[in-house]
């Protein structure tokens, strides 16, 4: 039993899956534009920001399991001559690995940071967000939102220092094409979260990575260069960077809604929920890459993209 659910979990990431769900939806689609995103939480991403840039602009969504069914879709599709199959366009994220084999192109965008998570974790989002949702300008707060910025960039500046060697690890494992075994996405199986600090919980930080038994773990550098020129909020690993930045958010409506709020002056109740489905809304005041801006603007200007086209 054990054998076969690896060969089921294995057969989704062939690309030829990824081809058949393509092949069902252009059916039903046939002069449709298709953008194919990585996973599930891409698409309400880049739909909003499709939204902000664009009016002029509509597309049918392909959601694949991961990076390699991405790029293994582009390759199957490069093969044949139909026109329709060059109105698609491809999302991936740049992870630690950026386009493994692959080579860029003018029908594949990458982030510019590690993912589109680490795109909606800008602090330049909180004054709004602050100002709408947490209600600071309902009530004449305004002066506490420098004050919660400060707060954020403190906690931040902690998650940066704590969570190195984890990110650390994934980076020289990407780069050396070691194979973890299921990383912990759960940002508070390896922090103690509150808007006072943060800290670092005790346990194997390579088991929480799925570290495979087998490699010796001792290969692993205290120091990377090129990792260590990366920025920790922008290049390291996205679900990190997006928990740490939703557990703060959810500290801080709790102490909007307290009886004795620490950083408002009054006790409120609010809507807004951060562990909900909050990508569209921090989307929305995220700014948007100037990369991925000029990627969108260019979707449709002509009949078709010249797929094979190589980019600097």
């Amino acid at each position: 039993m054990t054998d076969l659910v690896a060969s089921l979990r294995q057969a989704r990431h062939i690309p030829q899956v990824a081809l058949q769900q393509y092949m069902v939806l252009r059916s039903k689609a046939l002069d449709d534009f298709v953008c194919v995103f990585e996973g599930q939480e891409d698409y309400p991403y880049y739909d909003t920001i499709f939204r902000k840039i664009r009016d002029d602009f509509s597309f049918k969504p392909l959601i694949v399991n991961g990076k390699d069914q991405v790029l293994g879709l582009r390759n199957l599709l490069l093969q044949r001559e139909s026109p329709a199959e060059k109105k698609v366009a491809y999302f991936i994220d740049r992870d630690f690995d950026g386009y493994k084999n692959s080579q860029p192109s003018e029908n594949i965008y990458c982030t510019d940071g590690y993912s589109i998570e680490n795109n909606l974790c800008s602090v330049s989002i909180l004054p709004p967000l602050l100002a709408s949702e947490y209600l600071c300008h309902k009530y004449e707060e305004d002066d506490r939102i420098p004050l919660i910025v400060a707060v954020f960039r403190e906690r931040l500046a902690e998650f940066s220092s704590l969570m190195r060697e984890t990110n650390r690890i994934i980076y020289f494992a990407r780069q050396n094409s070691i194979r973890l075994q299921g990383v912990e996405n759960q940002i508070t199986k390896y922090l103690d979260i509150s808007l006072g600090s943060i800290t670092s919980k005790e346990g194997s930080k390579l088991e929480l990575l799925g570290w495979p038994e087998e490699v010796d773990p001792g290969i692993i550098p205290c120091e990377i260069p090129d990792f260590e020129q990366l920025h920790s909020i922008k290049d390291w690993r996205g679900k990190f960077v997006l928990g740490v930045f939703v557990e703060l958010l959810h500290h801080l409506k709790n102490d909007r809604c307290s009886n004795a709020p620490s950083l408002f002056s009054r006790k409120s109740g609010m809507k807004f929920n951060p562990k909900g489905e909050i990508i569209r809304t921090l989307a929305i005041l995220s700014p948007v890459p100037t990369c991925l801006r000029s990627f969108i603007l260019k979707l449709g200007a002509t009949a078709s993209l010249d797929s094979t086209k190589v980019t600097a």
